[in-house]
């Protein structure tokens, strides 16, 4: 929210399976398991596990990564970061709920 840096703690473990193309299924249509979704098949002599660890670290990143929990995130007039104080820009009223704020209940 506030595009500051934050720390993520990455201890993640995974395991795949590595088959060779040649004992790949060959029907054009194959229910997969849970368990097929852990092999990869390879056709080059040498493995490049490159793309794999990237990827198992991208899934692993968190979806929303904030600064802290409670962050407020940059204010979206001026772009000032909201976590060091107000910034000074006038509240955002939307005209079409504008009458609502002088609504009272009746008790």
């Amino acid at each position: 929210r506030c595009l500051g840096e934050f720390e993520f703690a990455f201890e993640e473990r995974f395991s795949v399976q590595m088959l060779p193309l040649a004992l790949a299924p060959q029907e054009e249509e194959v229910q997969l398991t849970r368990k097929d979704l852990d092999v990869r098949f390879y056709s080059e002599p040498v493995l490049d596990l490159l793309e794999l660890a990237c990827e198992q670290v991208e899934l692993a990143l968190p979806v929303k990564p904030l600064c802290r929990e409670d962050c407020l995130g940059l204010c979206p007039r001026c772009g000032a970061d909201l976590n060091q104080g107000a910034c000074g820009c006038p509240p955002e009223v939307d005209e079409r709920w504008h009458k609502l704020l002088d609504f009272r209940p009746v008790s």
